[in-house]
């Protein structure tokens, strides 16, 4: 069996920090250990700016993704890879390909090819065919 490949987009990092969406876990859950998840180095960026442009529980959700970004790059259980053009561009892109995209963005989500992932009542990962 091959490795599914899922990237996780803005808007499902920043439910991590807003619901507490346990993403890996729930990776997991649907796909077992065989996946290799990556996210945008332009997601980090959203992220980075999210951070210094917001206040209150936007502020910590972004901040909060970038540090798990960081740990799970860290502990190579996350690809970061370096991305240059409009995210949601770049995502609509690579789910034409053989990857799956993991987003909570109800636009984002209207533009991708299915399959992908979306996050269903702030708690857990469904895979939309």
């Amino acid at each position: 069996m091959t490795n599914t490949e899922i990237i996780i987009d803005t808007n499902a990092w920043m439910a991590v920090g807003k619901f507490h969406v346990p993403l890996f876990q729930e990776i997991e859950r649907l796909f077992g250990s065989l996946t290799e998840i990556s996210t945008l180095s332009g997601t980090v960026e959203e992220l980075e700016k999210i951070k210094l442009t917001s206040k209150g529980k936007e502020k910590l959700a972004a901040k909060l993704a970038i540090q798990i970004i960081q740990k799970k790059v860290n502990s190579e259980e996350l690809i970061l890879t370096e991305s240059k053009g409009y995210v949601d561009d770049l995502l609509v892109v690579e789910s034409k390909g053989k990857k799956l995209i993991l987003t909570a963005d109800k636009e984002l989500q209207g533009r991708l090819t299915p399959p992908f992932l979306i996050i269903k009542q702030k708690r857990y990962l469904e895979l939309l065919r």
